[in-house]
């Protein structure tokens, strides 16, 4: 027994390991995604005092920004305490798929899923920064370790509960799993039914007490929200289902080949469906998806007797981080030309501001949103908080900005609030031709360009 767990504190420590190792380079970016600039200002207005959805606002749920709160209240503001700790749980999460796949395959080959868990959570896009995927996957792989594997159903019950309150769109997945599994375990229902409830009611209490005296802001922020968010056009999810159907058909397949194993299809199809509805698939929604896709056909792999090639294997997982490898070499030659570690326009636009003592001042940024948080400062209403929501007019309403438009909040922000600094993209910065006109009419009667970092131009006002 003694021998069995230090074995598994080494591959829980490698795993980590590699994970950290893989996302090392980019902790000194200023951002990869807009999402997690986000989520950082939101967790510093926690942490000075402003709960979710009251100073700041976006379209996530506040265990979210709790994790974002913790982090920056115990190590201040550090973007490497932030995503090292991201990676860390991107590692577990790695670990936690292992111990999953060692019920149904041989420990190498779970590993092995392990580890292609950590790299498709790390590499193929904008997902090196931590997202809300990569957290809430922790709690639904944890649950699903709990509930499936070792039928704790009220442990697994309430980690998935939380895992709702980093994602939301997780209720589709559980919606087509878990009446499954019911069906599947009848002898076990009253259990199962008593655990979800107590693990649910647990979770949404936990969660919902940081707004006590103020329920509706957390009902309407955290549920109705994403119903608005997700009215896509007919034309919008036909187009995602196609790009999807692809999985949907592998999906049925492994559902028939594998009865065993249906819980983990149907939650992965109900993710999915969840990304039609919305009508579009970013890469980081993805994340939600892989560990269980990986999964699936890592078993079949295994069952259809096909050996895997150490060299081979070894090789592959040697040549896949080329983005790990390229970020690494162009954060040394960006030290090694300024002297810093931190890079990316955001931090250089931080940097500019503060040795001309513009930090201080009254900003808005249409994009580099990092650099509120870098310079002390904050947006100026909430509908700023992240830059693409200006353009979200169906969300309005839940800032507390009634009966109003895109052009009307834009026009407010310019010729009322006024600010001293405004960052703008060189390229375009929103997709509606008339918000941009404003802007660029703005810009050019009152502001004048003092610099420009990379694709940014810096504005002061006349």
């Amino acid at each position: 027994m003694g021998l069995i767990r230090f074995v598994e504190r080494q591959v829980l420590a490698s795993l980590v390991g590699l994970s950290v190792l893989l996302r090392l380079p980019f902790f000194f970016r200023d951002y990869i995604d807009k999402d997690e600039s986000t989520f950082i200002l939101m967790g510093q207005a926690w942490v000075d005092g402003f709960l979710p959805y009251t100073l700041l606002w976006d379209l996530k749920p506040p265990l979210v920004f709790l994790y974002f709160a913790k982090i920056i209240y115990l190590f201040g503001k550090s973007l490497f305490a932030i995503r090292f700790f991201g990676a860390v749980i991107v590692g577990f999460n790695g670990y936690l798929l292992y111990r999953i796949a060692r019920n149904h395959t041989s420990s190498i080959y779970a590993l092995t899923l392990g580890v292609l868990t950590i790299y498709f959570q790390s590499l193929f896009g904008s997902v090196q920064g931590v997202m809300s995927e990569h957290l809430g996957l922790f709690p639904v792989l944890l649950g699903s370790y709990l509930l499936v594997e070792k039928r704790n159903y009220i442990w697994g019950a309430l980690l998935f509960s939380f895992g709702l309150y980093f994602k939301l769109n997780i209720a589709y997945g559980m919606l087509l799993a878990f009446p499954f599994l019911f069906a599947q375990r009848r002898d076990e229902m009253k259990q199962m039914i008593a655990g979800c409830v107590l693990g649910g009611t647990i979770a949404t209490l936990i969660t919902a007490v940081w707004f006590v005296g103020n329920t509706s802001l957390f009902i309407e922020s955290v549920f109705y929200a994403p119903l608005a968010y997700t009215k896509a056009t007919i034309s919008q999810q036909l187009k995602t289902f196609l790009s999807l159907l692809p999985v949907f058909i592998l999906l049925a397949w492994l559902f028939k080949r594998y009865p065993k194993h249906r819980f983990y299809t149907l939650f992965t199809a109900g993710v999915l469906f969840s990304l039609i509805r919305l009508g579009k698939v970013n890469g980081h929604y993805l994340l939600q998806v892989y560990p269980f896709m990986i999964l699936l056909i890592g078993i079949l792999i295994y069952e259809l007797k096909k050996k895997l090639l150490p060299q081979i294997v070894l090789i592959l997982l040697a040549i896949i981080p080329i983005e790990t490898y390229k970020e690494t070499w162009d954060l040394l030659k960006y030290q090694d030309n300024t002297g810093y570690w931190y890079n990316g326009e955001g931090h250089e636009i931080a940097r500019f501001l503060k040795k001309n003592n513009l930090d201080k001042k009254t900003a808005y940024y249409t994009d580099y949103h990092i650099g509120y948080w870098l310079t002390d400062n904050r947006p100026l209403t909430k509908v700023v908080t992240h830059p693409s929501n200006i353009e979200r007019p169906e969300l309005f309403p839940f800032m507390q900005i009634k009966d109003s438009t895109p052009v009307a909040v834009l026009e407010e922000l310019l010729t009322n609030q006024k600010p001293e600094i405004i960052i703008a993209k060189s390229r375009k910065n929103f997709k509606d031709a008339v918000l941009e006109s404003m802007l660029a009419s703005a810009l050019k009667q009152n502001y004048q360009q003092i610099k420009s970092v990379g694709s940014a131009f810096i504005y002061k006002r006349k």
